[in-house]
């Protein structure tokens, strides 16, 4: 991003990418760190919304202009892998993926498994396609079943033969009555106590935060210990059948008037959101 003046600010960016003169200065997970060819790197530990301006108003500077009130950095002055070494340290390490994750994968989003006037096929979808995969001769080790195949045991049937596991999708604002019930309904007047982003400018219920137009539901609130517990009950049944993973997908919808159950309001949140996201998921 040098000679970029950059938004830290999560947001969905997947149409500003797939046009070629788009805007390639959004991105879905922003982390403020600075690696310098002078041999140090920083790391900025806050999770507020940031402008970093890296050399555009002049070359030789850069700024990082936070907009919350706490200030915190790291410095590291060792060799760039060291200093790494010493972020992840600090932050956390990702898990090492099993070797069958790391081979041929398949699968789409939702409307190729029931496309629109065929929403009843998804099953006889799924076995086409792991037939013709045999064929070839292409050993397909997980199966991306988005939206009706990860809900129906016998999909999973079907993988089985072969050898095949099914990785899922998740939203979130999958909906509370939805994770708990497994019915798609939506609440019409959730309660205080249910681990949804409510709003701050408001103590009425009612008055949450919504998931985008086309992911209708209440945004979790994976700072509420009864997050987790929603969680299992929404897939408890799915990793019995045997679904191996899943996708996390949105999470960059928190608005600024939120207020969560760990007292953040959406300005520290926005951000922060994707790191509590993952955090109780992988739980």
């Amino acid at each position: 991003q040098v000679g970029q003046s950059v938004l830290l600010w999560n947001t969905e960016a997947y149409n500003d990418l797939l046009d070629y003169n788009g805007d390639k200065t959004r991105g879905y997970k922003n982390i403020p760190i600075l690696h310098s060819t002078n041999g140090y790197m920083l790391f900025f530990n806050s999770t507020y919304a940031a402008q970093a301006d890296i050399g555009k108003t002049d070359k030789n500077h850069y700024t990082l202009d936070f907009n919350g009130d706490k200030f915190d950095f790291y410095m590291w002055t060792n060799t760039p892998l060291e200093n790494v070494a010493s972020y992840t340290n600090l932050t956390g390490r990702t898990i090492i993926p099993p070797k069958w994750a790391l081979s041929y994968l398949a699968g789409n989003g939702g409307q190729v498994w029931s496309p629109p006037g065929n929403e009843g096929q998804y099953v006889e979808n799924v076995e086409e396609v792991m037939e013709k995969y045999a064929e070839l001769g292409t050993p397909i080790q997980g199966l991306g079943g988005e939206g009706d195949p990860m809900e129906d045991a016998e999909c999973y049937s079907i993988l089985k033969k072969y050898g095949t596991r099914m990785l899922g999708w998740y939203w979130s604002a999958m909906g509370i009555s939805d994770m708990t019930n497994r019915t798609p309904t939506l609440i019409s007047t959730p309660t205080k106590d249910m681990p949804i982003v409510w709003k701050k400018s408001s103590a009425d219920r009612g008055s949450f935060i919504k998931g985008q137009d086309e992911m209708p539901g209440e945004y979790i609130d994976f700072t509420n210990p009864l997050a987790g517990t929603a969680l299992s009950g929404k897939f408890r049944k799915l990793w019995e059948w045997g679904l191996a993973g899943c996708m996390v997908d949105m999470g960059d919808q928190v608005t600024l008037d939120s207020i969560f159950y760990n007292g953040m309001t959406g300005e520290e949140m926005h951000n922060f959101y994707a790191y509590w996201y993952n955090k109780v998921y992988y739980e």
